[in-house]
């Protein structure tokens, strides 16, 4: 072997793979009149198939669990949402500042004196921003199951 393939193959790890293939570098296999790029294309698309096969016989079992899962879940979903309740209460008090009773989470917030700036701090409590608020209401609201 001449020193300048030895470099090639160096630098070539394709080279190198198809030399492990048994080509040559003539693009022949030792003893074979079939050209190196038909065997190469037929090893690629061996190498696609074979994986390509057992992917689709798995995505089928995929598939097919996946949508009893769906439905056992849907059924679970379903009667457990058949069950839920929203309940809301209204809470008034004086002042800038209103809380929710406890369990119970502010889904918004009415202020005096047509203040419409207002906020929900510490996740349970209307706050009105404007100055002099002489009163602030907040509907509250919690999931209950039935």
């Amino acid at each position: 072997m001449s020193a300048r393939l030895k470099t090639a193959e160096r630098r070539s790890p394709p080279l190198l793979a198809l030399r492990g293939l048994g080509l040559g570098t003539s693009g022949q296999a030792p003893g074979s009149s079939a050209p190196s790029g038909m065997k190469a294309a037929v090893f690629l698309l061996l190498a696609l198939l074979v994986p390509a096969c057992h992917t689709a016989a798995q995505c089928l079992i995929d598939n097919v669990v996946d949508l009893k899962m769906q439905a056992a879940i849907s059924s679970i979903v379903s009667a457990i949402l058949a069950k839920t309740k929203l309940l809301c209460q209204d809470v008034l008090a004086r002042g800038a500042l209103v809380s929710c009773p406890a369990g119970y989470k502010p889904t918004g917030c009415a202020c005096g004196m047509g203040c419409g700036s207002w906020d929900i701090r510490t996740d349970s409590t209307c706050h009105c921003q404007c100055a002099g608020i002489d009163w602030t209401a907040a509907r509250c609201c919690k999931i209950g199951l039935q």
